[in-house]
């Protein structure tokens, strides 16, 4: 499901509405795996999402003109995945 919905937001161009749904369903999986196994090491979502490039999809979609786009990624990003910001 998860490679599906990254597919479709690397190459979809149409209202934002249906990227905001995307995206939320992504953030509903990720949390889902947050619950069932208790901590985000272990989310195999997470892996998935990593494995299959879509790090790099939600990277890019920070750069839609839609600020709520931008807000819901950022989201994402922030609460699941590990990162170093770069000063």
């Amino acid at each position: 499901m998860i490679k599906l919905l990254l597919k479709h937001l690397k190459n979809y161009k149409g209202p934002t509405p249906l990227v905001l749904a995307s995206l939320e369903a992504i953030h509903k999986i990720l949390e889902a795996g947050k619950e069932i196994y208790n901590d985000d090491v272990d989310n195999p979502f997470i892996t998935e999402i990593e494995e299959s490039g879509g790090f790099k999809v939600l990277e890019k979609l920070q750069l839609h003109p839609d600020k709520k786009v931008y807000e819901a990624v950022s989201s994402i990003i922030e609460e699941f995945f590990f990162y170093e910001e770069i000063v």
